[in-house]
């Protein structure tokens, strides 16, 4: 079903076919993108993984010939390898920016002027990538192209506590920042959506942050986005009551489906446990050699 026809639905269940009561297609989009993202940050329901992939990204580095304050064009020692139109990565600034002049010992960035320090470096790759737009939390992070999951994840420090060491990562200033990283690195980041935007579009339309259609795994739950947006768009219809317990109903089922995604007993996952019957250290005895048992 196309979100036109989901909107058509809408006007025509709260009795307003002819939209008399400004009812039209845009405001009735807003109003069930609205409950939407409501319904995604209350239920956490929509899992998404999105790839980091560094191999698509050139190597390229200069280093900053003196300190330099304001600027736009960054003096850099000769040798450089930095092109005209890269994305490029200091200190001085948080995000990435644009190159838009490059000399053999100069490059010119876009955006506001920026302050660098003598012998620092300007480069290609970045330990920070912005996190997502419709991100609510990150749930893990594991590096591609293996079966080994323990050896592959990577671990969450506080932005206070964070420096740069293999295998750990924290987000800060909506980045993720990690902590170790090559040219060759692929991450997987498995995190919580509020959902993308939906809009009235085909398929091969939709640009980048677009859907056409609920994101969530278990179509027998859409039905929930109609009753909802009845109940946002209109205080009181002929069957406001019918679709509230309709609402209820599909909410709490995709409750459900949140919480007990499949139906079989999960497997119990071994481990080496304890070796006697103490619970902890000051209730073992101590035998002979002052040895602790």
């Amino acid at each position: 079903m196309s979100m036109r026809n989901r909107q058509d639905d809408v006007a025509n269940r709260v009795n307003d076919p002819r939209r008399n009561n400004r009812l039209y297609a845009p405001y009735v989009l807003r109003s069930m993108n609205r409950v939407y993202r409501r319904i995604n940050l209350e239920l956490e329901c929509l899992e998404k993984v999105m790839l980091i992939d560094f191999t698509s990204t050139a190597n390229l580095e200069g280093t900053i010939d003196g300190y330099q304050a304001g600027v736009n064009t960054i003096n850099l020692v000769s040798g450089h390898t930095i092109t005209n139109g890269s994305t490029v990565y200091n200190e001085g600034w948080l995000d990435g920016r644009t190159v838009t002049a490059v000399t053999t010992t100069s490059i010119t960035i876009s955006g506001l002027p920026v302050t660098v320090r003598n012998n620092g470096t300007v480069k290609t790759l970045s330990n920070r990538w912005p996190l997502p737009e419709d991100i609510i939390k990150i749930n893990r992070i594991r590096k591609c192209g293996s079966n080994n999951d323990g050896d592959n994840m990577l671990y969450y420090r506080p932005p206070e506590r964070f420096n740069e060491v293999t295998d750990v990562y924290t987000v800060h200033a909506g980045h993720i920042v990690l902590g170790g990283f090559s040219a060759d690195t692929q991450l997987e980041i498995w995190y919580t959506s509020s959902g993308f935007e939906l809009v009235d579009a085909q398929t091969t339309a939709l640009t980048a942050g677009q859907a056409n259609a609920p994101e969530w795994p278990w179509h027998g739950t859409h039905d929930l986005l109609f009753y909802a947006t009845c109940l946002e768009v209109r205080a009181k219809y002929e069957m406001r009551e019918q679709d509230e317990y309709n609402y209820r109903e599909l909410y709490e089922r995709l409750r459900e489906l949140t919480l007990q995604r499949q139906d079989e007993t999960p497997e119990i996952m071994g481990g080496i446990g304890p070796y006697d019957h103490y619970i902890d250290d000051y209730e073992r005895p101590t035998g002979w050699r002052g040895r602790v048992y």
